[in-house]
């Protein structure tokens, strides 16, 4: 199976990913997103982060796409009724034909990743985080492994060591921002340790610095 998938935004301007009719995160501008909401019923909402939800753009969804149903942390629940607070204990939720796992991803404030599986065909969505323990033992319960993997791959380790190093320890807002968020390498691993053969790697949120 060939997934449809439309990459709108990823990284610290703005992100959207469309997967077949599921839109993951609003954090573009409605402008942007505006086509591939046509296709769109369900919008899963990763963290709070204005990059990952725009709320000019969440209130022009509910408002001219009032038959999308959104779902997301308790937090970002807050900015709007028509979300849906999803608690991980109570899980899976189907989404039409879908089934939906919610995960918790370590990152400075509450942040889901997202696990879809239909039928025999399962993909992940996840970003925003700095490691993949809690998704790894996630996919070790379930006994799955992956068509496709859409995973944060936000820099190279050796290029921020080096340019580190240049700054001799000094705080750079940009090296401490990139270390809470998943290497190239970590995401590489976690694709080789969790894809099925043949499966896909979609690399997320790469840094214009550090990749």
């Amino acid at each position: 199976m060939e997934l449809d998938y439309h990459i709108i935004g990823s990284g610290s301007s703005g992100n959207a990913v469309r997967i077949e009719n599921i839109m993951f995160d609003c954090g573009m501008p409605f402008a942007k997103m505006k086509d591939d909401l046509y296709k769109v019923d369900y919008l899963l909402i990763t963290h709070e982060h204005k990059d990952h939800v725009n709320r000019a753009t969440l209130k022009n969804i509910t408002k001219k796409f009032p038959n999308i149903r959104i779902f997301s942390t308790y937090r970002v629940a807050r900015l709007d009724d028509n979300i849906v607070a999803i608690n991980t204990d109570y899980l899976p939720i189907w989404l039409g034909d879908v089934e939906m796992w919610a995960v918790e991803v370590p990152h400075d404030v509450l942040t889901y990743g997202y696990l879809i599986r239909k039928d025999d065909f399962t993909y992940i969505y996840a970003t925003d985080l700095h490691d993949c323990s809690s998704l790894n033992k996630l996919l070790d319960e379930l006994n799955v492994n992956l068509d496709y993997v859409f995973l944060e791959a936000n820099y190279d380790p050796e290029k921020l060591e080096a340019i580190g190093n240049e700054w001799r320890g000094q705080y750079n807002p940009y090296i401490d921002s990139s270390s809470r968020h998943l290497s190239r390498d970590d995401c590489l691993a976690f694709y080789a340790r969790n894809r099925k053969e043949g499966g896909k790697l979609i690399e997320l949120h790469k840094s214009k610095r550090f990749y």
